[in-house]
């Protein structure tokens, strides 16, 4: 028994134990001593020396004993810890590190030591079909601090994921919306805020903003785990926090900064939790101690080797005009085919001009990449009216991103007195306003010359379609530009088509979806025996005019089978529950995904094999033997007796039953057929013996009998 558990010898000795809450957070820097980085998002592997170091005060008192448990970086696929301390884990796969030290004076001090080597966390790949395994769905769970069954957590992970076609999408318009919607206030940094205060108040640090969004990933059904560590940012190294989601793999997260899938390799992990509360804690023992004080908690980080990437470079920045005049409109077009998934935030900033040039729609802006796919962003512009008459501008739209080179993009703008050689008048129209996902959508844009000779280009963006055609018209003639194409998700829909005179028009239609995806038949036994592995397998079936990623949910008693699939028209699921105990059970079964969300239930009874347990009592007078049928464990659905060349049979067989039979004194086998609950039979013999009375027994009989006859 360790000394803080037996009695005190002295009345005077006490333990005292002191659990710190270490806030993650950026108004408190870890201490540097290194060399400075750029631009995080170029590394992509770091190794650094970690020392961490502190002093505790315990002013008052003789102290026998002193334990520091810190939390130690991890060691993982992305980090390799290599470290002379000696550590252990706790049940989350943490490092702790416990320091003792015995007969301390009242000001102690520690340190440890680490090398930690961390990779860039790409997503190169995500499985189509995937099952949460059972130790990962702790991380489905609300917390103290996270609250994802909270009705405005729920209803707005809900409205935010409603169209999303996959769960990548899902949880990148999950983390997009906390960066873009939480303001970052600094002096917050100091305390630790919930999910549901932070969604109320719109304000945080990287707690805040990794808290709400683990709430949100979870109320949309994916299991997501907060992460504390520390990251370089603006002021250098930093403590911070960030997250991990799991669809099919950890997808690493940072809403902070928008990292989605990809995430730099500065951000070094230090612990794993279910909820944002991390602690480090002291444990003390000795007499008369006074207040104990973490007087010092420091992490220094020194850089040994660094590795950088470049930035993505193969994507194409386009405009849609070569020259422009005042009032006119443009659109910048970037095509980019990635390699993985990521989130990547792209800034789109005009040229700095005492007088402003061009307005730009939306310069910011973040767009969802998965691999091999190709993605198309725009910005819509517009010339300025208050130029400089006769006046010729350059002016240069440059393109910012953390993942992409920077590119600039040039625009000529003549403000001339003299009309320009072409002029066009545009006009688009959709076949349809509203349509239903599966129908086919059209656009016809028809373009007349009305001055110039000059070819004039006509320009569609669909989605991560773009298409063009040169026209070469004279004055008077028109031509038209018709596009046909099927629409691949619901919801609205925005539709660009542009000249290349300075014209652009934004059409926006909607989609519908009627046509549902559905459980179309579920198979599983309607009785099944206790301990035996039961087969379920359910059908589902897509009416949509595409496929679709589905989260399928069997429960059954504790256990819980969560799959996620992507399905084309149908899908077969085979699934196996089990139950120890009998009984009337229920299965239920969950389909979510995109604007689905519906639920049913299957009865199945549990039962166990029944026991046929049979006394026999025998009437001497009437040669009768009366037999006492028991049925144990289980009810049987019918049994049946052989004996003597007799059968009888009992159809509706109670918990006790009892059949009579014409037996002489002598031996006999009784053969016992019953069926149990499922229908299975099961046959079984049984001696019976009628011995002869003896002289006792015929007196007592006889007794008996006429006793009977005077009552």
């Amino acid at each position: 028994m360790p000394p803080f558990l037996q009695k005190p010898i002295k009345p005077a000795i006490a333990i005292l134990t002191i659990i710190l809450t270490t806030l993650l957070l950026l108004s408190h820097p870890a201490f540097s001593i290194s060399q400075e980085i750029k631009d995080p998002s170029n590394i992509e592997e770091l190794t650094v020396k970690i020392t961490q170091h502190g002093k505790i005060l315990i002013p008052d008192g003789k102290l026998e004993w002193v334990k520091i448990n810190l939390t130690f970086p991890k060691d993982n696929t992305n980090q390799q810890l290599t470290t002379t301390e000696k550590y252990i884990q706790d049940n989350l796969g943490n490092n702790i590190l416990t320091i003792k030290k015995d007969n301390p004076r009242n000001i102690i001090t520690y340190s440890a030591q680490s090398i930690v080597t961390i990779k860039e966390r790409r997503t190169l790949h995500i499985p189509e079909t995937y099952t949460i395994p059972d130790n990962i769905k702790i991380y489905l769970k609300p917390a103290k601090n996270i609250q994802s069954t909270a009705p405005e957590i729920t209803a707005l992970a809900k409205e935010l994921t409603k169209d999303s076609r996959t769960d990548f999408e899902r949880i990148a318009k999950l983390a997009t919306w906390v960066h873009e919607n939480i303001e970052y206030k600094l002096s917050l940094g100091t305390e630790s805020k919930d999910a549901l205060w932070t969604l109320k108040n719109k304000v945080g640090t990287c707690d805040e903003f990794s808290s709400l969004f683990i709430a949100l990933a979870r109320a949309s059904g994916y299991p997501a785990r907060y992460i504390s560590g520390h990251a370089y940012g603006k002021d250098g190294w930093e403590k911070h926090a960030f997250a991990d989601v799991y669809i099919g793999r950890w997808v690493p997260v940072d809403p902070t900064w928008n990292e989605v899938g990809n995430l730099d390799a500065t951000h070094i992990q230090f612990a794993t939790k279910e909820d944002n509360i991390v602690k480090n804690e002291i444990q003390a023992y000795g007499t008369k101690i006074g207040e104990m004080t973490w007087a010092e908690d420091e992490t220094e980080i020194e850089i040994l080797a660094i590795s950088e990437k470049e930035k993505e470079k193969d994507y194409q920045l386009l405009k849609s005009s070569d020259k422009l005049e005042m009032g006119e409109e443009a659109i910048i077009l970037l095509k980019f085919t990635p390699k993985e998934y990521k989130v990547v935030k792209l800034d789109l900033e005009p040229c700095i001009s005492p007088t402003p040039i061009v307005e730009i729609d939306e310069k910011e802006k973040s767009i969802i990449l998965e691999p091999n796919k190709q993605k198309i962003a725009y910005w819509k512009i517009k010339i300025s009216e208050n130029l400089k008459k006769n006046t010729q501008y350059t002016c240069p739209l440059t393109l910012n991103s953390r993942l992409l080179t920077t590119r600039s993009i040039n625009l000529t703008i003549n403000t001339l007195t003299t009309l320009k050689a072409d002029k066009i008048t545009l006009d688009a129209k959709l076949d349809k306003a509203d349509l239903i996902l599966g129908e086919t959508q059209t656009i016809k844009t028809t373009i007349e010359k009305t001055e110039g000779t000059d070819p004039v280009t006509i320009g569609i963006i669909q989605g991560n379609e773009h298409i063009e055609k040169t026209f070469t018209l004279k004055p008077g003639e028109t031509e038209k530009l018709t596009h046909t194409f099927t629409p691949d998700h619901p919801g609205e829909h925005e539709i660009i088509t542009y000249s290349s005179t300075g014209q652009v028009k934004t059409l926006k239609y909607n989609v519908g979806e009627t046509k549902d995806i559905y459980i179309d038949k579920i198979e599983t036994p309607q009785y099944a025996k206790t301990n035996e592995e039961i087969p379920v397998t359910t059908y589902i079936k897509n009416n949509r005019s595409t496929a679709q990623t589905i989260k399928f949910t069997q429960t059954f008693e504790d256990k819980e089978d969560i799959i996620s699939t992507k399905i084309e028209k149908e899908k077969t699921i085979k699934t196996t529950i089990s139950s120890s105990t009998i009984g009337d059970k229920k299965i239920s079964f969950h389909l979510t995904g995109q604007n689905i969300d519906s639920k049913t239930t299957r009865n199945i009874r549990i039962y166990e094999k029944p026991q046929i347990e049979i006394a026999t009592t025998y009437n001497y007078a009437t040669s009768t033997a009366t037999l006492a049928i028991e049925t144990k464990k289980d009810a049987a659905k019918e049994i049946t007796i052989i004996l003597n060349e007799i059968t009888k049979k009992i159809t509706e067989p109670q918990k006790k039953s009892t059949l009579d039979f014409k037996l002489p004194i002598g031996t006999h086998t009784a053969t016992i057929k019953y069926t149990d609950l499922a229908g299975n039979k099961y046959t079984k013999t049984e001696t019976i013996t009628i011995k002869k009375q003896t002289i006792i027994e015929k007196i007592i009989s006889f007794i008996k009998q006429l006793i009977q006859k005077i009552t």
